[in-house]
């Protein structure tokens, strides 16, 4: 076994190949939150798993074009607070309103009353008076939330969505969906999560030192920085 692993270090000694590869990452790391995300239907839609401090988007599509405009909505979305905190910026002094509605809500934008500071829960409501103009839900790329989450502790953390009213910019602004229950589900929802970022160190190796008996120092680099290193014996 010796005699085989000297001949393998002997080879890397004179080709000097680079080591390169992706391993998980060590230093700093303090762990993984599975994320599930749930359906007005409460049906799990999506399961993405996330690094503790990382930041992810959750999105609801929603298209009404088969019914027409919406004219009113009232709606919400809870999440796990000892996981997950809400990365959206949100005034406390102002009710707890969301500062940047367009970006959250941007179909029905400044209309919106959204409140983000409850304990694991942003609720929402829209109306628009003006039968006319209201709100074009009219794509499968139509948001009605796009919302922003920082992981804070390892484990599995849920978030849900609910839909109260839906009702539709007629005279009589017909529900679609009344007390929580669907009335016409001649509309259709869509929901993401953001993919994980990319996590691992680079193993960029080289061979940086050979000693007496024909041991092999490789570093271990994370954005051309070494973070930690090692000796294989043979």
């Amino acid at each position: 076994m010796r005699k085989f692993l000297s001949l393998v270090l002997a080879l890397v000694m004179v080709l000097s190949i680079a080591v390169v590869g992706t391993v998980s990452a060590g230093a700093g790391e303090t762990g993984k939150t599975t994320v599930k995300f749930f359906d007005i239907s409460g049906n799990v839609v999506q399961t993405e798993t996330y690094s503790v401090g990382e930041t992810f988007t959750c999105t609801v599509y929603l298209n009404t074009s088969a019914l027409g405009d919406v004219g009113s909505l009232k709606a919400n979305q809870t999440y796990d607070s000892s996981k997950l905190d809400l990365a959206d910026e949100y005034n406390p002094n102002n009710f707890g309103m969301i500062v940047d509605l367009e970006a959250m809500f941007p179909v029905t934008k400044g209309s919106t009353v959204a409140n983000g500071m409850l304990d694991g829960e942003i609720s929402y409501n829209a109306s628009n008076p003006n039968l006319i103009v209201a709100f074009p839900f009219t794509t499968d790329d139509s948001i009605l939330i796009r919302s922003h989450y920082t992981v804070t502790a390892a484990g599995t953390a849920e978030i849900h969505n609910s839909i109260t009213t839906l009702a539709i910019a007629d005279y009589y602004l017909t529900r679609a969906i009344n007390k929580g229950v669907i009335q016409n589900n001649n509309f259709t929802m869509n929901y993401t999560l953001s993919e994980p970022a990319a996590s691992g160190y680079t193993v960029s190796g080289i061979v940086t030192s050979y000693l007496a008996k024909g041991n092999v120092k490789v570093q271990l680099l994370q954005d051309e920085a070494v973070v930690d290193e090692t000796t294989i014996a043979n």
